[in-house]
């Protein structure tokens, strides 16, 4: 009887054994295969060029960084900028596609210009570019005119100096604030920010982020499935020319 109990259970056992492999058999030759063989040869690719393209880029913007961006552009004006007679507060909205606009430049109180743009005119060997702030004409303003615009030029330079009208001036803070003037007046200088603004950084990051956690994955699911050997199978045509596997 235990005899028995004991060949019924190896019986068993082997059966399992057969139903295992077969299942492990079929699930192996799906990834083989057919549209799941394509797109796991599809990920391969994907995730050896993001690894040849982020070994490529690192160094080039790091050489870029340090060696030839100085950070200066016609967006670099905005702040507030003291000179030895004058003060300069000027600030921004920001768009769409890091597209600033609505430029305002208030001196010493007094506005100057607003909602205006900026445009490059030339840039200079020494990395200093001249630059042209604009707006519609108004009867109001004491800028000069052209082209139905009132206008202003400004030079941008190194370590955060500008030249307006042939005085210059050195930025004294660059934070998002308000300015009080001496006759009591405020204005705001810097970015003029919305709660987006803010959070905008960390969406980017975050998706950053996700991006390279998904590139982890990728590798890691195609190290396993290749770590993972199907079994050895033996099979043979029974009576019945079915193909049994053991």
């Amino acid at each position: 009887m235990r005899h028995q109990k004991k060949k019924k259970y190896s019986d068993q056992q082997e059966i399992d054994r057969k139903d295992y492999s077969q299942k492990e058999y079929r699930r192996t030759q799906k990834y083989k295969t057919g549209w799941r063989a394509r797109w796991g040869e599809f990920k391969d690719h994907l995730v050896k060029i993001f690894r040849i393209c982020f070994l490529i880029m690192v160094p080039i913007v790091t050489v870029y960084l340090r060696c030839y961006y100085d950070g200066i552009s016609e967006n670099s004006i905005y702040g507030l900028w003291q000179s030895e007679n004058h003060k300069l507060a000027i600030s921004y909205n920001e768009g769409g596609k890091s597209r600033k606009y609505d430029w305002e430049i208030i001196q010493d109180g007094k506005l100057l210009i607003k909602n205006a743009r900026t445009q490059k005119i030339k840039g200079l060997k020494d990395g200093t570019i001249y630059i042209e702030v604009y707006a519609k004409e108004s009867l109001f303003s004491d800028l000069p005119t052209k082209n139905g615009h009132n206008y202003l030029n400004m030079y941008v330079r190194k370590d955060h100096y500008l030249t307006y009208n042939g005085e210059a001036y050195k930025r004294i803070d660059d934070r998002d604030k308000t300015i009080t003037w001496k006759d009591g007046s405020t204005s705001v200088y810097g970015e003029r920010k919305t709660f987006f603004d803010y959070i905008e950084p960390f969406l980017f990051w975050g998706m950053m982020g996700a991006l390279f956690l998904s590139c982890i994955v990728i590798c890691w699911r195609n190290i396993t499935l290749k770590q993972e050997k199907p079994p050895l199978l033996l099979a043979e045509l029974d009576s019945h020319g079915v193909v049994v596997l053991f």
